[in-house]
């Protein structure tokens, strides 16, 4: 009997320990760097993020950003991308696109950039938006 309790307790201690490898991820982040048009660092902006889809068939719209992040004194927003909440890597999807923009006006024209970065799970990436 405690031969066949240890054996069990070892293969649960096995199955656990195989899981939470599973569920462990590398970190991936996106930095965006938002400047105005004479190149100074812009605080206080909303830095959208889309997945491709929802770009291509809403554009940038923040309604329907999938995250915002707001940009520091430095004008740096950053996005952690988090699994399987942003993006679900599997084998056969090792690498996504996703869109970041910036909506905002110039006296009153209304304007907006965005900037397309592919990410890997693991990736650590950086981009600017310049509000001209």
């Amino acid at each position: 009997m405690k031969k066949t309790l240890f054996a069990l307790l070892a293969v649960i201690l096995v199955f656990a320990t195989a899981c939470e490898k599973d569920k462990s991820s590398k970190k991936t982040v996106v930095t965006i760097n938002v400047k105005n048009g004479s190149g100074i660092n812009q605080s206080g902006v909303d830095v959208y993020m889309y997945s491709k889809t929802v770009f291509t068939v809403q554009g940038n719209d923040p309604f329907f950003a999938g995250k915002t992040s707001t940009t520091d004194a430095s004008g740096n927003a950053e996005f952690d991308i988090k699994t399987p909440d942003d993006v679900l890597w599997t084998p056969s999807n090792t690498s996504e696109e996703l869109y970041f923009g910036v909506v905002y006006k110039i006296g009153s024209v209304s304007k907006e950039k965005h900037v397309v970065i592919t990410v890997s799970e693991g990736d650590k990436k950086s981009s600017s938006l310049v509000m001209n």
